[in-house]
């Protein structure tokens, strides 16, 4: 079977995008979700999370894929390099469709390439969890209030 591209989110675009995929034909293989008040079972259930943004900060949506141990192709741009690694925990791309497709290509036709990508992404969320975060923060007002001066 084919591929099947699962679009969650709308925007401006949405309407083109959309009259775009009914003109190329392509209809029966992409869904227009919209938006989705919880949109992770749909990313849990993918083969591939793409993230083909032209700008971007720190993602909530990268970091909710690496948690769920997905196979991720974004877009290098914003924070995704300070995230993740390319060819380790992801596909990290140049932002033109050239590079977005070859990423995607890839992943799609390598099963044990997802596996290995989607494993080391969720080992590097590991490093972002609220667990994590507290105790370096924790460490470091330790050190801080040690370091501090004592009194008069």
């Amino acid at each position: 079977a084919g591929a099947r591209l699962v679009l969650i989110g709308d925007g401006p675009e949405r309407a083109t995008l959309r009259a775009l995929t009914e003109a190329r034909g392509l209809l029966n293989c992409v869904t227009f979700l919209g938006h989705r008040k919880d949109p992770l079972p749909f990313v849990a259930a993918a083969d591939v999370f793409v993230q083909p943004s032209l700008s971007e900060g720190m993602s909530n949506a990268l970091l909710e894929a690496m948690s769920l141990g997905r196979c991720i192709v974004a877009t290098r741009v914003g924070g995704a390099p300070d995230l993740l690694e390319d060819g380790v925990q992801a596909l990290l791309p140049p932002p033109s469709v050239p590079g977005l497709s070859a990423a995607l290509h890839r992943a799609l036709g390598d099963h044990d390439l997802r596996a290995r990508l989607g494993a080391a992404a969720r080992k590097r969320a590991q490093d972002f969890s609220v667990e994590k975060i507290a105790a370096e923060l924790d460490a470091i007002l330790k050190r801080t209030l040690e370091a501090r001066p004592k009194g008069p």
